[in-house]
């Protein structure tokens, strides 16, 4: 079976951005490592620390005043991204499953594009400092990583578990 996503939509706290964004970019989630090594140890070895910061960028396909009015730089910012995966066998497309993309965070600058005569605005891109993130497909959790409450989830396994029985 192949799965497909061929457009999206986002909404930045709750306002549809339908034909605004050029292009997305979700976080990556990366592990910080921190090398180790001791007596009686042959080699160095790399280990988990935690996580390198999130963050996303949104590019813009045009200037869009109300937009960059509520790019506030203390507040976080709620943005969801949904989309549809299609799945496809020899036989032509079965199905198709909901995509959704919450993101929490808030942004780290305001550009203001460039202009030039005859050229469409460019460079208006936002970068966002994630604090939340949950990505899902239909009812299938694949992650969900809460900064502030010290949650990493992929798949259903919670991965900070083993600093949570105390608690």
């Amino acid at each position: 079976m192949i799965n497909k996503i061929s457009n999206a939509n986002v909404y930045i706290n709750g306002v549809n951005l339908l034909g605004k964004l050029e292009e997305i970019s979700l976080p990556t989630i990366k592990q910080k490592m921190s090398e180790f090594k001791a007596l009686g140890m042959y080699a160095t070895v790399e280990l988990p620390v935690g996580l390198e910061k999130l963050e996303a960028k949104l590019k813009w396909n045009s200037f869009y005043p109300e937009v960059l009015a509520g790019a506030n730089l203390t507040t976080a910012t709620n943005l969801v991204l949904r989309a549809n995966v299609e799945k496809y066998n020899p036989g032509g497309q079965l199905t198709q499953e909901p995509l959704t993309c919450i993101i929490n965070g808030v942004f780290k600058s305001i550009p203001l594009g460039t202009f030039k005569p005859g050229d469409k605005v460019s460079g208006i891109e936002h970068t966002m400092s994630v604090y939340y993130l949950k990505q899902a497909i239909g009812d299938l959790q694949i992650v969900e990583v809460d900064v502030w409450n010290s949650i990493l989830a992929i798949g259903a396994i919670d991965q900070l578990f083993m600093f949570k029985v105390n608690q």
